[in-house]
């Protein structure tokens, strides 16, 4: 009778456990789709964000490029171009260059799309900061051999 009862145990634990394992399967196709789902609708809420961000930084990018047309050393230029309005158009480039960080180079293409005059930004001076070697982690590191340096990098 002991045989008989554990035979019956182990018969209902494995159907009782195929069946929950069934039961878990199929409710785990709908779980993962809503989840799809979600990522799925961040996502294109992500890249409708990043595309207002971009028309934002294109829309910038065009009124500073009509504030430069409108100042007269640029427009005086564009009219006549002389050495002297030359010289006067890029102090003005230089100044609007410090004014707006944001552009690393101001450049002024003519219609023939050759580039006619480049203005590079001011360096900008950072705030002096500590070196690698004055940290006690990194002279702890330097110390270390050169295979482990190179793995410590990574970590």
């Amino acid at each position: 009778m002991g045989q008989r009862m554990h035979g019956r145990l182990i018969k209902w634990t494995a159907i009782v456990f195929v069946l929950l394992a069934g039961v878990l399967y199929i409710g785990k196709m709908p779980y993962d789709q809503i989840l799809r789902d979600e990522v799925r609708a961040r996502h294109q809420q992500l890249i409708k964000t990043a595309d207002i961000l971009i028309q934002e930084k294109l829309l910038d990018l065009e009124q500073d490029a009509y504030r430069l047309s409108l100042q007269s050393a640029v427009s005086g230029y564009l009219d006549a171009p002389t050495v002297v309005r030359r010289t006067i158009m890029q102090r003005a480039l230089i100044d609007a260059s410090n004014a707006y960080p944001r552009y690393a180079k101001i450049r002024y293409i003519d219609r023939a799309g050759m580039e006619q005059m480049r203005v590079n930004a001011a360096p900008r001076t950072i705030p002096r900061c500590r070196t690698a070697r004055t940290r006690t982690t990194s002279r702890k590191a330097w110390r270390l051999n050169r295979a482990r340096r190179i793995f410590r990098r990574w970590i």
